[in-house]
């Protein structure tokens, strides 16, 4: 079984060229990501305090002093908002790479274009007529 992660970047560098002119997108995207997986791993932490600390009557540690029934409403609208904000995270990042990925296919699909346009035509003549363009169509959507 070859190493994960020489296959990881092998790809990358194999890519690289059709993502190269958008990098700034990869990393942004990359960040949404990131971003994304923090909010929704700390929604949860002020449902863990309502049910930990307020329920049973302690008061937490670094909030200000108010009645418990506004810490427990404060802390449902802090988890409320954390989940909303990881949702708008998470469907940022996959908008961005879902751009980034139709624009590496067709810059795969028009260097392979490119490719083609230089061969003779008796390199592809024992092809039947519709396949090439199939498999430019359908092999390049299976890459990227």
């Amino acid at each position: 079984m070859p190493d994960r992660n020489v296959t990881i970047f092998r790809t990358l560098k194999r890519f690289w060229p059709a993502l190269r002119p958008d990098r700034g997108k990869v990393a942004l995207a990359f960040i949404m990501s990131l971003l994304a997986s923090a909010l929704a791993v700390a929604a949860p932490l002020p449902v863990k305090l309502i049910i930990d600390e307020v329920l049973q009557g302690k008061h937490p540690v670094g909030f200000p002093a108010m009645a418990p029934e506004q810490l427990v409403i404060w802390l449902a609208v802090t988890a409320a908002g954390l989940a909303m904000l990881a949702a708008i995270a998470s469907a940022a990042e996959k908008t961005i790479s879902a751009r980034l990925r139709e624009r590496m296919t067709l810059s795969i699909r028009l260097s392979c274009l490119d490719h083609l346009m230089l061969l003779t035509p008796k390199s592809r003549g024992d092809d039947r007529s519709g396949e090439l363009g199939l498999r430019l169509i359908d092999d390049v959507q299976q890459v990227a």
